[in-house]
């Protein structure tokens, strides 16, 4: 299942035994509703989160699944079930690492190129639009299990300064919460980058860019892609 789920996005698959043609608009819709849920615990909706990631629930299993993919689709099914439950924000977005995570490690099984993205980082000047940039290679890094783009976007939050001492934004605990992705994003730099470590990361990462975006009026509105 978890193959399916970046498909959608024109994914060259160099497995064995690739999925019939037949299911490309249940990969369409599993990778769509992935990213919405994305979106959606970015801007705050956890009601919205909790929705999307339950209607991807309640369509696995898929029949005709590769039988080299069928061993990850219980563990994807676990993570969707916890995110679920998720009560809190912060919660949320640990849950949606792990979903993250376990599409990464189906891919790189199931040997699926997944396109990660190559817009060029944005200039110095558009520092909210280089913050979503380094945070959307996270989550290309983690779905397409991609050491390269991990690194990209670590090295960017760990050298971007979103608000200044006395700008519009620098309200103590926006400033805290810039710090605290600052310091992560280069702790992840210094310590490796194992999947488990990713995951609980990117957590953390979209935990604090949603408080943020709660103090800040930031994030993406309803209907919108970018973080």
């Amino acid at each position: 299942m978890l193959s399916l789920l970046s498909l959608s996005c024109g994914l060259a698959v160099r497995a064995a035994e690739p999925p019939p043609a037949d299911l490309k608009p249940d990969m369409m819709t599993h990778y769509d509703q992935v990213s919405r849920a994305r979106d959606a615990l970015v801007r705050g909706d956890l009601r919205a989160f909790r929705n999307q990631v339950a209607d991807l629930a309640e369509r696995l299993p898929l029949t005709g699944l590769p039988g080299e993919a069928r061993p990850f689709e219980p563990t994807l099914v676990s993570a969707l079930l916890r995110a679920q439950a998720a009560d809190s924000i912060p919660e949320a977005a640990e849950r949606l690492g792990e979903i993250a995570a376990a599409c990464g490690a189906c891919h790189k099984q199931m040997r699926v190129a997944f396109p990660i993205s190559e817009s060029a980082e944005p200039p110095q000047a558009e520092v909210m639009r280089r913050h979503a940039w380094a945070v959307d290679q996270l989550w290309q890094g983690l779905v397409g299990d991609s050491d390269e783009a991990m690194e990209r976007g670590y090295m960017l939050l760990s050298e971007t300064q979103l608000y200044a001492p006395g700008s519009e934004h620098s309200d103590p605990m926006v400033l805290e919460l810039q710090l605290r992705v600052h310091d992560e994003a280069a702790s992840m730099l210094r310590e490796g980058q194992d999947r488990d470590a990713r995951s609980a990361s990117y957590g953390r990462m979209l935990g604090t860019c949603s408080q943020c975006h709660a103090l800040t009026g930031g994030g993406p509105g309803e209907g919108q892609k970018d973080l």
